[in-house]
């Protein structure tokens, strides 16, 4: 049970982090996935924004970054390569995202919003699975995600270069 308390103290310390300001807030889509989007050549047009909200922008980009790229790479490739093979494509995505909203973004905030993606995800399958079912590399996985909110860790060496 130790490590739950470490997990939940984690993550009500980056709830608390996040405070933002007037100006960080925005209208953002709050629900994005790959059934919500629809990629036409080499536009990705994103649909069914009924979760709307006004937030940081930085929320909608850390679920892009979790889900649509990182995710996308984990476990495919060695681990040597994943931080160029996701800095690649995320920077691919963020040039896109610059040319129709060039706000500035912050990137303390954009990192915290990633580690809470992964803490969400990390609380959903502990709700659906039967952890006594799964593979021990499966249950090393969730240790390592549980292991990467407590710490504030992302899979990847991310930095501010990320949103330059």
């Amino acid at each position: 049970m130790g490590h739950q308390k470490g997990f939940r103290s984690a993550v009500n310390l980056l709830i608390g982090d996040l405070e933002p300001t007037p100006a960080m807030q925005r209208l953002v889509h709050a629900d994005i996935y790959f059934g919500n989007t629809f990629l036409q050549g080499s536009r990705l047009w994103i649909f069914d924004f009924d979760n709307c909200e006004i937030a940081p922008a930085e929320l909608d980009l850390a679920t892009v970054f979790y889900d649509g790229v990182l995710c996308h790479f984990m476990n495919k490739v060695p681990s040597e390569q994943l931080t160029e093979l996701v800095r690649r494509h995320w920077h691919a995505f963020i040039d896109g995202y610059r040319c129709v909203r060039d706000a500035p973004l912050d990137f303390a905030v954009l990192r915290k919003f990633i580690v809470l993606r992964e803490a969400a995800i990390y609380v959903h399958y502990h709700r659906i699975l039967d952890f006594s079912t799964l593979s021990d590399a499966v249950k090393a996985g969730f240790k390592r995600m549980r292991e990467n909110v407590q710490l504030g860790r992302i899979e990847v060496d991310l930095d501010e270069s990320w949103l330059a």
